[in-house]
């Protein structure tokens, strides 16, 4: 198809004679057709959402849900009608070879291996998972770190931001904000499917605002029949550098976008930005959205699920044999089973089972574990090895060096383009919102609410403080190891620090720094600090056990 031409399914067949088209169009078919693309277009989405919804739906398991037809060719039953009929013993009307025509590639699948969820989820646990979420420090601010730590706690940011991450893992964007609601903070996660943004800066992705449009589904009963219905809503709200704005909810009726929406609630935060982030899992320069995750393995994917689809129809249909009888004689009434036996009148005769050979289900299911290979290398996914307990940190790096490097990556986006930047828009709202204002003929200061500082002075009393923002400082992010390091690490970087310091290569410090990792020290300075004070308090204490602190005097001698 030629750049620029239109697309029109129906003119193969009109140049073919015409007569198959007019056929086709009144088809029940057809009508199907139109209705399924009536129910898209009614939907109002875009061609970029409708491109984000399919990339979606793979990791929640639904790209197959659309599908009429099950692997057996014949009518699709949800699971409500599948108990169903279950329950009555008999197959409807249309249930019976509804399609066995149609090509499997359009049929849903029997067994769906579910890949793209476990890719996701994997990239997701390497970056925001208890142990690998970064930590925020504010350089030459203590009072703001802390204020900082107590704010994203309360908020919630690190569970937020794995749901934020697995949106983008998904679909290749993220959309996080944050509000006060009632002086606390609330970190929000938006669903990228269903935002319009505009853009102040497309090279940084600073949003100017976005607008969140979707459909709902309320259900309500009829008064007069008193079945219940589904009714759907749509759901608008806008937010920008001055307000947040959130209109009522509209009954969707034929698809129309309504001309009019009414207001439910405006609040003006006034904070000059828009309090949203928008990030690009991996980045692509010139489209608003990033890469998701599996990025060219979705036709591997839906070949995995053929492969074990067909594997589980054969060994279904190999687990009932048919029976083959060899006679030219005439046979009465006969049953099977290993309950009863079959007599055959003629010499020659011979009745067997016959079964499908396995070689065939083994091919197939080692052909899906090489497209299951194939699938992980594109998508630089390591699962886990079996082999790799006894290995060191560094070489379990190397195992999976292809998807560390794609981590980076992620950690870039996701941590200085993301929870960095929203960190620093959360503070900067806090300093605005605590500064007195004048309202109602008064002057009025806003307050966070955070939990207290605990506060231990050296004389063992334990204060509660409110925390307080200082003068401001560099937000940093500090990222941990992707895998901790075993108890032989540390020995052998301790054992590797010390005799690197004793050749004069290494002084205290650099050997302080270099063994602080494997150990979990986050301060290296402030450790080399407790051992010299130990050492110091050491050496006082020897030099106390040898009379008068020198060596100058001689030891008293007992008395007879």
């Amino acid at each position: 198809m030629s750049s620029g031409t239109q697309y029109d399914p129906g003119a193969g067949r009109a140049a073919a004679g015409g007569m198959a088209d007019s056929l086709f169009k009144n088809s029940p078919a057809a009508r199907d057709m139109n209705e399924a693309m009536g129910r898209v277009k009614a939907l109002g989405m875009s061609p970029r959402q409708l491109e984000l919804n399919r990339r979606w739906s793979y990791y929640t398991a639904t790209q197959y849900d659309n599908r009429r037809l099950n692997w057996n060719g014949r009518e699709r039953a949800d699971p409500i009608d599948h108990e169903a009929i279950a329950s009555a013993g008999f197959l409807p009307p249309g249930y019976y070879d509804a399609g066995e025509s149609m090509p499997i590639e359009f049929r849903r699948p029997t067994v769906a291996y579910h890949l793209v969820r476990v890719i996701v989820n994997r990239f997701t646990s390497l970056l925001f998972s208890e142990s690998q979420s970064p930590r925020l420090h504010v350089d030459g601010d203590q009072d703001t770190e802390d204020f900082v730590s107590a704010m994203i706690e309360s908020a919630g940011l690190w569970p937020a931001m794995i749901m934020a991450r697995t949106h983008g893992g998904a679909t290749g964007t993220s959309c996080i904000g944050f509000q006060f609601l009632a002086g606390k903070p609330v970190v929000e996660v938006h669903d990228p499917r269903w935002i319009i943004p505009v853009f102040e800066d497309r090279a940084t992705w600073r949003l100017k605002s976005i607008e969140i449009k979707y459909q709902y589904p309320v259900e309500r009963m009829d008064r007069e029949t008193g079945e219940w219905e589904e009714v759907m809503y749509w759901y608008r709200r806008i937010i920008d550098d001055t307000s947040d704005t959130l209109f009522r909810g509209i009954p969707v009726g034929d698809g129309t976008m309504p001309l009019f929406w009414p207001e439910e609630r405006a609040v003006v935060h006034g904070l000059g930005f828009c309090p949203v982030v928008w990030i690009q899992n991996i980045p692509v320069q010139d489209d608003a959205d990033g890469e998701p995750d599996v990025w060219g393995i979705y036709e591997l994917v839906e070949g995995i699920d053929a492969q074990l689809s067909q594997c589980h129809k054969g060994t279904l249909a190999n687990a009932d044999p048919t029976l083959l009888i060899k006679t030219a004689s005439e046979l009465g009434s006969l049953r099977k089973g290993s309950e009863n036996a079959i007599k055959l009148p003629g010499p020659g005769d011979d009745a067997r089972y016959m079964e499908i050979g396995g070689a065939g289900l083994k091919m197939a299911l080692d052909l899906a574990g090489q497209l299951r290979s194939y699938a992980l290398e594109v998508a630089q996914c390591v699962l886990d090895h079996p082999d790799t307990a006894s290995r060191t940190a560094t070489e379990i790096e190397r195992v999976y060096s292809s998807m560390l490097s794609k981590a980076d990556i992620m950690r870039e986006q996701y941590g200085q383009r993301g929870v960095r930047v929203l960190v620093e828009m959360m503070i900067a709202a806090a300093r605005k919102l605590s500064m007195p204002r004048a309202e109602a003929g008064g002057i009025v200061r806003g307050e966070i609410k955070l939990p207290m500082k605990i506060v231990r002075h050296d004389d063992g009393i334990i204060e509660q403080v409110p925390h307080r923002l200082g003068n401001g400082g560099t937000v940093q992010l500090k990222w941990g190891p992707y895998f901790a390091p075993s108890v032989s690490d540390a020995q052998a970087a301790a054992a590797a620090a010390g005799a690197a310091k004793g050749a004069g290569i290494l002084g205290d410090e650099e050997a302080a720094k270099y063994i602080a990792p494997f150990f979990k020290v986050e301060d290296a300075q402030a450790m080399i600090g407790r051992i010299r004070e130990q050492a110091a308090t050491q050496e006082a204490a020897l030099m106390a056990s040898m009379g008068g602190g020198g060596f100058g005097g001689a030891p008293a001698l007992p008395e007879e």
